[in-house]
């Protein structure tokens, strides 16, 4: 009897010993491999349930808050959509990689993953953006579908290119460590592998530009996103790559003419492109939308003006009593203005596409 009690105490104490050699190596010796495990989405998941603070605009404005998203995780929700994307930090990183987890723990009973199964994970991402499901989403404006789904479409993509080239690290830990710099990035996953950017075109003093007629109303940089924005809404049938990949940088500047009723606006867009052809191709693009936003007063002709020597090309629209909506390419840039008068358009024209210095305007004295 007590050499039955000495072997099953014998064999406990294996079992013991086999437990803890067991949880030192899957803890201690293979905890890089664990984690790293495609997998494995406890970390990510442990991530999510964390629920982050909100951020304030200096009036108090809500610019991004943690919403409960179900199982105790949290989710980020920004009101003012990609307005403030670069302060607050848009969602296209972290709705990114829960996509992938989430997708990959869909994917696993069936013994597949996100990268074994890419028509699988195709056919999923077309089903969140049909809006067969989402009839109100479906029926909203393109500028407000399409900043909502961002993250789930573009992100996912992203962080799915990243995972296929550089593995699990690079895609969740390592985009933590080095987020995406703009939008080019997340729509262009090479440019962020690689770690090419865009040099910003270089800005004058806007206000010395539009002096003594106009003043500042809204600035801002213009991103390929906005670009892919722009092609959705005013080419809905042409693929939207033939424009935003070739996107270079560009701003706008926005402003009330002193004279004129307070909701009238004049504007200028100054964007760069990878080659004068592209050039011309965005140019077409938004002189074709022209008559959809303005009701013009020459009957929808267009004046035209180029040069094959140069490759430079001018479209002007008539819009009546807000003045006139000029499109110029020149070289690799394009200008466009709208409502301004004919001294301030020359004056932004010389100085942005022409790099001539402009002396501050003379101002009448009282």
């Amino acid at each position: 009897m007590n050499s039955q009690i000495v072997r099953v105490f014998a064999v406990i104490i294996v079992l013991f010993a086999l437990l803890i050699i067991w949880t030192t190596r899957w803890t201690v010796i293979d905890a890089s491999a664990l984690n790293t495990n495609p997998l494995n989405s406890r970390a990510l998941i442990a991530q999510l349930r964390v629920q982050r603070g909100r951020i304030l605009a200096a009036n108090g404005a809500v610019l991004a808050r943690s919403v409960p998203h179900g199982g105790g995780t949290w989710g980020r929700t920004y009101p003012y959509g990609s307005l403030f994307a670069q302060p607050v930090g848009y969602a296209n990183v972290a709705e990114g990689q829960a996509m992938v987890a989430m997708i990959d723990y869909t994917l696993a009973p069936a013994g597949v993953n996100i990268l074994t199964a890419p028509d699988a994970v195709n056919a999923m991402r077309a089903a969140m953006t049909d809006g067969k499901d989402a009839p109100v989403l479906a029926s909203a404006p393109i500028f407000l579908r399409e900043s909502l789904l961002m993250p789930y479409t573009f992100g996912l993509d992203f962080v799915r290119e990243v995972f296929s080239r550089k593995g699990k690290t690079a895609a969740f830990a390592g985009m933590l460590q080095r987020p995406p710099i703009d939008t080019r990035q997340v729509m262009e996953p090479d440019t962020y592998i690689s770690r090419l950017d865009v040099t910003p075109p270089t800005i004058p003093d806007l206000d010395k530009l539009i002096m003594p007629d106009y003043q500042r109303y809204d600035f801002g940089g213009m991103g390929e996103y906005d670009i892919y924005l722009l092609a959705k809404q005013y080419a809905p049938d042409t693929d939207a790559k033939k424009y935003y990949t070739h996107w270079r940088g560009g701003y706008y500047l926005a402003v009330h003419a002193k004279s004129a009723p307070k909701e009238q606006i004049a504007l200028f867009y100054f964007s760069r492109w990878d080659s004068p052809e592209s050039a011309n191709d965005f140019a077409t693009l938004y002189s074709s939308y022209v008559p959809k936003r303005y009701r013009l007063t020459d009957g929808g002709s267009p004046g035209m003006m180029g040069s094959v020597a140069t490759g430079d090309s001018t479209i002007e629209w008539d819009i009546g009593q807000q003045g006139k909506v000029v499109i110029q390419a020149h070289g690799d840039d394009v200008l466009i203005l709208e409502g301004f008068n004919d001294a301030t358009a020359s004056r932004i024209r010389d100085a942005l596409l022409h790099g001539v210095s402009q002396a501050t305007p003379a101002t009448a004295k009282p």
